[in-house]
């Protein structure tokens, strides 16, 4: 299990997260403001598996989108309160 809690990210080089499979991530992610990401704020990749809840999850001026989620992922995600950008 992941918890990743009162976090500010700004500027990263590509996303801000990246979760990447192909073992299971069940993860809490909350209260995190994610600035001007070089590509995606959030990054699923397709081979990730698992879940995360996400609340007050903030992404602002990505370069290429607030998320990505790439489509054979079976990440499953658990949008909260306050989640913005994404």
């Amino acid at each position: 299990n992941v918890l990743l809690k009162d976090l500010e990210i700004d500027n990263p080089t590509y996303a801000g997260l990246h979760i990447e499979g192909p073992n299971p991530v069940t993860g809490i992610f909350d209260t995190i403001t994610i600035m001007s990401p070089g590509s995606y704020g959030i990054l699923v990749k397709a081979m990730s598996t698992g879940s995360g809840m996400f609340s007050n999850v903030v992404v602002t001026s990505p370069g290429a989108g607030g998320l990505s989620y790439e489509g054979s992922s079976s990440f499953a995600i658990n949008k909260g309160a306050g989640d913005t950008g994404w």
